[in-house]
């Protein structure tokens, strides 16, 4: 059983279906939470409880300070702050790339078109 979060939700004077309204769940997420505390829920989850409890995520959920790797294989070796910028903002006078044209006799049908 979860007790830092049974003991959040008597501090906070919440029941089962009131964390569940508050967060946005079925209450028998919230009943699974309690019965399970080595399954933490979604992040989003987490933080709407921890919001709706007053309290940090940490002390609810402690195995969660494990799931964030740290050390010297985390480490951000470069950065690119404009990587597929380009994608999303249009350069001013920025023309169209042009596409090669086709080149004579290429594909099925080669030569003119014919009417029948």
């Amino acid at each position: 059983m979860n007790d830092a979060l049974q003991q959040a939700m008597v501090r906070a004077n919440m029941s089962e279906s009131q964390l569940a309204r508050a967060c946005g769940v079925d209450p028998k997420t919230v009943s699974r939470w309690l019965s399970n505390p080595a399954r933490p829920p979604h992040p989003r989850h987490r933080a709407a409880v921890s919001r709706a409890l007053g309290e940090e995520e940490s002390v609810i959920w402690p195995a969660v300070q494990q799931l964030v790797k740290s050390g010297a294989d985390r480490e951000m070796v470069q950065l690119y702050p404009y990587r597929g910028l380009h994608q999303l903002l249009p350069m001013a006078g920025a023309r169209e790339p042009r596409r090669p044209a086709a080149k004579e006799g290429c594909g099925r049908m080669s030569g003119p078109i014919r009417a029948r």
